[in-house]
């Protein structure tokens, strides 16, 4: 199973099968599902999400990166082993204490771009 996809996906819906993140082939094939299908938490083990909000790979493809907030219940960065999805290390959490993170107080945007003006 390729450790990058070209399409990823994350849900913090409930309603069918939220709280996960979905990696996806070019042709639309689903290759991995990380978290636990339409079950919001905070676990590490089994992994759990609450609002995905971004990910990102290590430049050799072999940690993932999942940066979990948003106003979740997480508000914490959790890094995972790419082959075998388990937990490396995590930090952060709600709150304002030294090594918590808090909840943004309200929804930001913030666009990215490459050779272009906004």
């Amino acid at each position: 199973m390729p450790l990058y996809a070209d399409v990823r996906h994350s849900d913090d819906s409930s309603r069918c099968s939220g709280h996960v993140v979905k990696a996806f082939a070019p042709d639309g094939k689903l290759l991995r599902t990380v978290g636990e299908v339409g079950i919001p938490g905070t676990g590490l083990a089994p992994l759990q999400f609450g609002n995905v909000a971004d990910l990102e790979f290590s430049a050799d493809q072999t940690k993932i990166v999942f940066v979990d907030g948003d106003g979740g219940p997480n508000n914490r960065v959790v890094e995972v082993d790419a082959a075998s999805l388990k937990v490396v290390q995590s930090w952060g959490g709600n709150g304002t204490a030294d090594g918590q993170l808090p909840p943004p107080p309200q929804p930001l945007c913030f666009v990215l771009t490459t050779g272009s003006v906004l």
